[in-house]
């Protein structure tokens, strides 16, 4: 059983576009449960008053929630190896546009993804805007095949 290709989690991301199915993934399941942080800000613009000792704010507008989500990728065998690659692919190109000559789709900005996490959010539309994976000292790394993963 590989849990990265299980349809029963509870958080995932989807590209409703197909866009980034060329990669062999239009959805991604994150199997062991994620942190996820959420941020919401409003905005005020100060204003200065005559003869006031403190500034004045006002309400200027609200700003997009961000929504960071960190995940153990966890790799037991080649088939979870290959899908944490794939993953990686995913995340990757949701932040590229698409180009080249043969690409009927160049110019295009990113696709904008699908986020389902708990029940709480559903199909909420959103951008990757930053991809980290860490590559820990304290792991034992082994090349399987054409990839090499962590076990």
């Amino acid at each position: 059983m590989n849990p990265y290709k299980d349809t029963e989690q509870n958080v995932y991301i989807t590209d409703p576009s197909g866009r980034l199915s060329g990669g062999g993934l239009n959805v991604f399941f994150f199997p062991f449960t994620p942190n996820i942080s959420v941020m919401n800000t409003a905005n005020y613009t100060a204003y200065e008053l005559t003869h006031a000792n403190f500034q004045q704010r006002v309400f200027d507008s609200g700003a997009n929630a961000e929504i960071s989500v960190t995940a153990p990728m966890i790799v037991r065998n080649e088939e979870e190896a290959m899908s944490v690659m794939q993953g990686s692919n995913f995340f990757r190109a949701a932040m590229k546009m698409g180009f080249g000559e043969s690409d009927p789709q160049a110019g295009l900005p990113p696709p904008i993804l699908r986020f389902y996490a708990y029940g709480i959010y559903t199909n909420v539309p959103v951008v990757v805007t930053n991809f980290t994976w860490n590559f820990d000292n304290d792991v034992d790394y082994v090349e399987s095949g054409s990839i090499r993963c962590a076990w």
